[in-house]
């Protein structure tokens, strides 16, 4: 469910997206804030920077621990299992992937080893050979292999197993879709053991992206016959979790707290520095920056501006404010004899006042969305709003053409064979959750429809992970969805409204959008997805967004802000949208 619900979103994708989340990016947070969502993900989509210093030549306090905040609960350590942002945080330090994708103090990033000491690829883009460290082991102390690669990967696709996030490799890996609609077998799957230190991986179609995939969370190593023992179990408990990362769980509270120690057997076990980290779970802002002011934790998310006045004053917090690679959306289920019609979808959707929205409901917090790529992403090395030159914003467009949104309701009445009276429309929005700004959001746009609109829209109040299973079942007329991206790249953003379950998170199961103009899109998806060129791909994905965006699909709300505090004493640890921090080389200095 990332992301959002579900990225890479994603970059996400990928995560977003998200949703969302990457993959989707399901957010179980409720702030009083714009930014769901990048409230959510304050803690999680962070990366430590890797230091070549050792904790002999660095000022250190005689204690070493870190205790921070979230408001999302643990729902499972299996990263096979799970897909949702602050899961994939919470996993971070448990598990190492191929590839570690790293944040400098000045921002930038870069791909660094991880169980792979070094990798290669083919010419035609197709195969990727990683070679892994000899010395890389389980928390058990026993040997990781390229083998364990080989199972978690296999796994991914095992239908049996219903990853989450198995869609987003489903055409990317050869044979993995095949094993996973049951049209191949397991040993099919491009994922192959040259010897015991030797990976390699066949992919269908060159991804430029390909090692931020490598690196991404879902597809971390798991050791085979200790999930076999356990079996669905896997991942419930710290005792029925192995991985291979530089921190273990040693406590798990469910809705309390969770708590890391080192792992004696990570390969580089003389960078880890921090010899506890408690994640804590505190919901409501307000007992959380009273306890960043009283130093009971050290950081945790903060967007109210009264708090960050406070906390800004005093001297002793770092501000992370960053603009986030997610988006936050209203869904409409065309199956809805009102939705169903396309004008009445869109009239919804220009309605909807994005600055509005911002400024009464979410503190000036956030950024109006026009589109549903955020401003940050790339497509290869140009941002992607500057190859579309801004013409993906395409709902600036239906704004500029349909000056009276209500005129184009009472069309789509007429079309429907209603009369043109908007009290006829029938609709209810269901909210993802059901705390303080969820009720405020919701009541703000019932209030924006009635007086834009005359339309009367119902509420239903609804917890998060209900919402999600009706969604998953289509079981709704609107609903609020995002994503945060998984990948640095729009395919985790717009990939994901593809109708096919085998390719869209949010597929037209789940959407209810069918016929030619969907047909279009996902054609035009499928050929971004094919075309190697990034300018190219770029041009093509903007045709596809305004397709989405015509049909309102969906209606963008706002592009997430991240806003957190984090104790001046925190140091090595720098932030990222696309990457989940493992707490390598963070350590304290000065909380003393």
């Amino acid at each position: 469910m990332k992301k959002f619900g579900m990225m890479v979103l994603v970059i996400a994708l990928i995560l977003s997206m998200v949703l969302t989340g990457c993959g989707g990016t399901d957010n179980a947070v409720e702030t009083n804030t714009g930014t769901n969502t990048a409230t959510e993900t304050t803690e999680s989509t962070a990366s430590g920077s890797e230091s070549d210093s050792t904790s002999d030549s660095m000022a250190m306090d005689s204690v070493q621990e870190y205790t921070y905040s979230h408001g999302s609960v643990v729902t499972g350590l299996d990263p096979h299992k799970t897909g949702s942002i602050p899961v994939w945080g919470v996993q971070a330090p448990i598990y190492e992937n191929l590839v570690r994708y790293v944040v400098a103090a000045d921002g930038s990033a870069s791909y660094e080893p991880g169980v792979a000491t070094d990798w290669s690829v083919s010419d035609d883009g197709l195969v990727w050979t990683f070679n892994l460290r000899d010395d890389a082991k389980w928390a058990d102390g026993s040997p990781l292999t390229a083998h364990d690669f080989v199972y978690s990967w296999q796994r991914v696709f095992d239908p049996e197993v219903g990853s989450d996030y198995e869609w987003m490799v489903d055409a990317m890996i050869k044979g993995g879709g095949e094993f996973n609609r049951g049209e191949g077998t397991r040993e099919e799957v491009g994922v192959t053991a040259l010897d015991d230190h030797t990976l390699q991986i066949e992919l269908n179609m060159k991804v430029s992206y390909f090692l931020q995939v490598a690196s991404f969370p879902t597809y971390k190593p798991v050791k085979k016959d200790f999930v076999e023992q356990f079996g669905d179990e896997y991942g419930s408990s710290p005792e029925k979790t192995l991985g291979n990362g530089p921190f273990m769980v040693s406590e798990w509270n469910e809705g309390v707290d969770l708590v890391y120690v080192p792992n004696p057997h990570y390969w580089d076990a003389e960078n880890i520095y921090l010899t506890k980290i408690t994640r804590k779970i505190v919901k409501e802002q307000n007992p959380r920056a009273q306890a960043l002011m009283s130093g009971e934790i050290d950081a945790a998310g903060i967007s109210e501006p009264e708090w960050r006045s406070m906390l800004d004053s005093t001297g002793q917090f770092v501000y992370i404010n960053e603009a986030g690679a997610d988006v936050e959306f209203l869904m409409f289920q065309q199956n809805n004899e009102f939705l169903a019609n396309k004008k009445i979808r869109q009239a919804l959707s220009i309605a909807y006042d994005r600055e509005k929205n911002i400024k009464e409901v979410g503190d000036d917090f956030g950024f109006p969305a026009y589109s549903v790529v955020p401003t940050v992403m790339h497509c290869g090395e140009e941002l992607y709003i500057d190859i579309t030159k801004g013409e993906n914003e395409h709902i600036k467009t239906l704004i500029k053409e349909n000056p009276d949104p209500k005129a184009l309701l009472l069309d789509g009445l007429e079309e429907l064979g209603y009369d043109r009276d908007p009290a006829l429309v029938d609709i209810t929005l269901q909210t993802r959750g059901t705390g303080e700004f969820s009720k405020e959001d919701a009541e703000w746009l019932k209030q924006l429809w009635k007086d834009t609109l005359g339309i009367d829209l119902q509420i239903e109040l609804t917890e998060w992970n209900i919402m999600w299973d009706n969604v998953r079942n289509g079981n709704y007329d609107i609903a609020v969805g995002g994503w945060t991206a998984d990948v640095d790249d729009p395919s985790n953003l717009i990939d994901i409204f593809h109708t096919s379950p085998n390719t869209g998170y949010y597929h037209g199961g789940k959407t209810g959008w069918a016929g030619p103009k969907a047909d279009e899109f996902n054609a035009l998806v499928e050929k971004a997805i094919n075309t190697s060129d990034s300018h190219e791909k770029g041009l093509i994905y903007m045709e596809a967004e305004k397709v989405l965006l015509d049909e309102a699909v969906i209606a963008p709300k706002y592009f997430g802000e991240v806003s957190s505090y984090r104790a001046n004493y925190v140091k090595g640890y720098y932030s990222n949208s696309f990457t989940y921090i493992d707490f390598k080389g963070v350590y304290i200095d000065g909380k003393e």
